[in-house]
Formats: structure tokens, sequence, C-alpha cells
């Protein structure tokens, strides 16, 4: 491949389209649910910076009624990424203090909006993190 067709905008975006789409079949085999929350673990497959925009697609695409949590691993530890529903939104819920209250408990920092939300973990700390994050969310919604 030569250096024009490596730089070239319509073959980075077909490239980039390509793995967005591989990371969502991925991501969508790997959906586990945890007391109601649904989550997924990209690893080290899908890359920390779009695993959020996976997580985001995939909670359109799917019509989720409840937070959808995205895991991938980068060289900090745990990325976490987390969208919401807007009705649930709509009702109170804020991602972003979820977010930066859980992964504070476990050393980590987080924060973002309040429908999309993102954290930094360390690892192994995955399952702590999603039961300190459910209990967030039902606080906040009372449920």
């Amino acid at each position: 491949m030569c250096i024009e067709e490596k730089f070239d905008g319509k073959n980075l975006l077909k490239r980039h389209r390509s793995k967005i789409c591989s990371y969502i079949e991925y991501a969508k085999k790997k959906l586990d649910e945890y007391k109601g929350i649904y989550y997924f673990h990209g690893g080290n497959y899908i890359m920390d910076t779009v695993v959020g925009t996976v997580a985001g697609m995939i909670l359109r695409e799917e019509d989720f009624s409840t937070p959808l949590l995205a895991f991938a691993e980068n060289e900090e530890g745990i990325k976490v990424s987390a969208r919401a529903p807007y009705n649930l939104v709509e009702r109170g819920l804020n991602l972003s203090i979820a977010m930066k209250n859980a992964a504070e408990m476990l050393g980590g920092n987080g924060g973002g909006h309040r429908a999309a939300a993102g954290a930094i973990i360390p690892k192994g700390m995955e399952e702590r993190f999603l039961q300190i994050f459910n209990a967030e969310i039902r606080n906040q919604l009372t449920l």
C-alpha cells in the first residue's frame, strides 16, 4: 500500500467502520448481566479508546432499559465506560456521579456526564466495581 492510500480518508473510514463492526459483534457475544445491569468485557480486543462508543451503539441497537457497562484493558488498568438510556436520565440517573463514586472506592477515578461516563479502575476489580456501581444506580433511582 502506498502512503497516499494509507492516509486516504475513505480507506481510513472504511477500516475504522470495519473494526467497530467487529468490536460490536465481539461485545454482543460477551454480554452478561449482573443484577439487572448489562455489561461486557472487551479485554484487550476492543480498544479502550472506542469501548464507550461500542457500548453506546449496542445500547441504542438493543434498546436496553438499564445502563450498559463496558470494560477494556489499557496500560493504566481497566477502562470502564457506561451508557444509559435517556428514560433513566429523565428519572434522575447520573452516571458521572455513579462512576466517580464506584471508581474512587476502588482507588481509581471517574466522571463524565449524566448519560455517558467513564472510569479507570485497577485490574481485577471489575466484579467489585459492578457491585458498587449497581448499588449507586439503585440508590439514585430508588429501585
